[in-house]
């Protein structure tokens, strides 16, 4: 295996691995594959500049990712060195390498001085850090309350109480193993079985008229909880992934989600009021059409291979032939920006039971990283023109143009893929999936 193999080899591995929350193994590999794709990449470098008439491509992840990694963890020496290794190889010029340096310098002091506030007055708010230290650059501060490690943050109204790593109280409400259930459930929670998905939404008495019927439907879920809390009763309804069981959720979540006294758990996380009304509009939208091809495209414009058209990576929205990048003896896909887009969606979806981040990495890594230009023409006159119909209006006026190109195959290829696993490559299926006529 060459240099640029290498190379290519150790960011796809970089790529693979999530970075929120990350284990400490899962750092070490981390590490280690972006360590060695800084090692290949100054002959990898030499081989894009043949590739892209000169040009590099926007996303190099030794530069972009290994040194805020370093930073995250308090390696600020290790991220400065591989700041100075990227500049002396030619993928940042000396005023980057300037900005760059500052930058963790910068982060640097106002870790210090972060932890140093939060050491004197735990609990903090994280929301009233810009007040408190306002002299500080704001994006540095920024930065660290967002990312650094030995800051541990705990939920608190719309926003979050700070502690040093390691002193953090214990938790304020913890699920009781002496829990009293309504006649006939289970007496402890440890022999409750949960399904290996489930969504849980819990709430004390209120004064709400709605009070009555948000217990009433409580009671009605598959399983149904009381605890007691500082002399005051908790209501816990757990519900499974299926249509009927989800769409329940969602009808006690809307009841009661404002109340004070609510709060929904993901599998063991606790989860703030945006991300459930993601999985609401999306997975809820799913459970409501009984569509068993949804996430492959809940219409012709979002037709996607993935299966989560919430990548926003589909045929008529940034189609995964469009990261393609031109180069002098053909095109070449920028991967990497895939996997971000990828990643920054699973921060939000990764509690839906139907996203399999897996199953998506195991697709893009299947992508032909390189075609010519007749490959290339061919993913276009394939998957241009596509759909029945397409309405267009023009000075109010509407018309209707016809396509005879033929309906989205995506249903045909989620049917292929999970009735034959064993049989075709991820390549072969998608290729399934493109093949048009």
């Amino acid at each position: 295996m060459n240099s640029s193999d290498n190379y290519y080899e150790n960011i796809r591995q970089m790529l693979e691995i999530k970075k929120t929350n990350i284990s400490s193994k899962d750092l070490e590999k981390f590490y280690l594959h972006g360590e060695k794709a800084l090692e290949n990449l100054e002959e990898a470098i030499i081989e894009m500049k043949k590739w892209g008439d000169g040009e590099l491509p926007p996303s190099i992840p030794p530069r972009d990712q290994l040194p805020d990694m370093y930073m995250r963890y308090g390696r600020w020496d290790d991220a400065e060195r591989v700041i100075r290794e990227c500049y002396r190889v030619g993928v940042l010029k000396e005023e980057e390498l300037e900005e760059h340096v500052r930058w963790i310098n910068n982060c640097q002091a106002v870790s210090l001085e972060v932890l140093a506030h939060i050491d004197e007055f735990p609990e903090v708010q994280q929301k009233d850090m810009y007040k408190r230290l306002y002299k500080l650059d704001k994006n540095c501060l920024k930065w660290v309350l967002r990312f650094y490690y030995k800051i541990s943050k705990t939920k608190y109204k719309n926003t979050n109480k700070l502690y040093l790593k390691g002193e953090e109280p214990k938790e304020l409400f913890v699920e009781s193993e002496s829990l009293e259930t309504i006649p006939g459930r289970s007496a402890l929670i440890a022999n409750i079985d949960f399904p290996d998905w489930y969504i849980k939404i819990s709430f004390g008495k209120s004064s709400s008229s709605n009070y009555q019927r948000a217990l009433f439907l409580a009671r009605q879920a598959p399983i149904y909880l009381e605890d007691q809390y500082e002399g005051e009763i908790v209501h816990s309804a757990v519900y499974g992934k299926s249509s009927l069981e989800y769409l329940a959720f969602i009808q006690i979540y809307e009841l009661i989600h404002n109340w004070k006294s609510t709060f929904v758990i993901c599998n063991g996380h606790v989860l703030d009021r945006k991300i459930i009304g993601q999985l609401n509009y999306c997975y809820g939208d799913k459970c409501r059409t009984g569509q068993i091809d949804f996430c492959f495209g809940a219409s012709m414009f979002t037709d996607n291979p993935f299966g989560c058209h919430r990548l926003q990576i589909s045929r008529y929205n940034n189609p995964w032939w469009s990261f393609y990048r031109k180069t002098q003896s053909g095109y070449i896909l920028d991967k990497g920006e895939i996997f971000k887009r990828t990643d920054i969606v699973a921060e939000v979806y990764k509690y839906c039971p139907d996203f399999d981040l897996a199953a998506i990495k195991q697709v893009i890594n299947e992508l032909p990283l390189m075609v010519d230009d007749k490959g290339y023409s061919k993913l276009m006159d394939e998957n241009q023109n596509y759909g029945d119909q397409l309405v267009r209006k023009t000075e109010g006026e509407e018309f209707v143009i016809t396509y005879t190109a033929p309906k989205s195959k995506a249903k045909a290829y989620y049917e292929n893929r999970n009735k034959d696993p064993d049989e075709k490559s991820i390549v072969g299926r998608l290729f399934d999936f493109l093949k048009r006529g």
